[in-house]
């Protein structure tokens, strides 16, 4: 008969976390939320967090409508908002998105891969808005973010990445 020990038995780490900032972001969180649901990762495997400055509309029901916590506090800084995910995050790897970012689908494993090199300190990947085809602006942002980049923990851009 096998007999767990609770005390020793340890909480599955996330093996990523997502810290996601909101303010009246209605109009965009769930295709940002879909992006990061859509990554082909389990519950277990991913944590989302929302920093919301205090939406009036309906963010904070679409987060709890995707069954996640958003820690609200009206006025709160981008700053603020990331120290909160360095805080409350439980994995090793971090990603920070605004609410109007979708990731495309493998973003997360591209990430992870790139991390398997432990002289990387930080990865920018693509990302586009929740409505590419909505004009010039939505275009070129996308098509300005559309690489990968990083840099080593020495602070060094590298670009020799997989």
């Amino acid at each position: 008969m096998k007999v767990e020990n609770s005390a020793l038995a340890k909480e599955a780490k996330p093996r990523i976390s997502v810290g996601i900032l909101t303010f009246n972001s209605g109009r965009t969180l769930r295709q940002c939320l879909r992006g990061l649901l859509d990554q082909g990762y389990s519950g277990e495997e991913l944590e989302i967090l929302i920093s919301d400055e205090g939406s009036t509309d309906d963010t904070l029901k679409i987060a709890r409508e995707f069954g996640i916590t958003a820690y609200v506090e009206p006025g709160r800084t981008c700053s603020k908002g990331r120290n909160l995910f360095l805080q409350k995050a439980r994995s090793e790897i971090i990603v920070m998105l605004d609410s109007d970012e979708v990731i495309p689908p493998g973003w997360l494993s591209k990430a992870e891969e790139i991390f398997k090199d432990t002289s990387v300190a930080e990865v920018s990947g693509p990302y586009y808005s929740p409505e590419p085809e909505s004009g010039l602006v939505a275009r070129v942002i996308y098509f300005l973010t559309s690489g990968w980049q990083f840099s080593s923990k020495s602070g060094r851009k590298m670009d020799n990445w997989p």
